[in-house]
């Protein structure tokens, strides 16, 4: 996991789009520049590595929408 994260780092730092799929959220963020969550197939939230709300992605990620205060 640690080589294929690195080689993505490398490649991401050359310029290279990636497309990267998972359901670990640590991940992520380790890696992604830009984070867009889906669910049920449809885009529900854009952020960017620097603006991360975490309880924010994680209700989205569970839920498809942000739960109310």
């Amino acid at each position: 996991i640690e080589y294929i994260q690195e080689i993505l780092l490398e490649q991401r730092n050359e310029g290279t789009g990636i497309l990267l799929t998972s359901e670990e959220l640590d991940e992520v963020l380790q890696l992604s520049d830009r984070i867009l969550i889906m669910y049920e197939g449809e885009i529900v939230y854009e952020t960017t590595a620097d603006d991360v709300d975490r309880d924010r992605i994680s209700e989205y990620m569970l839920n498809g929408q942000q739960q109310e205060a």
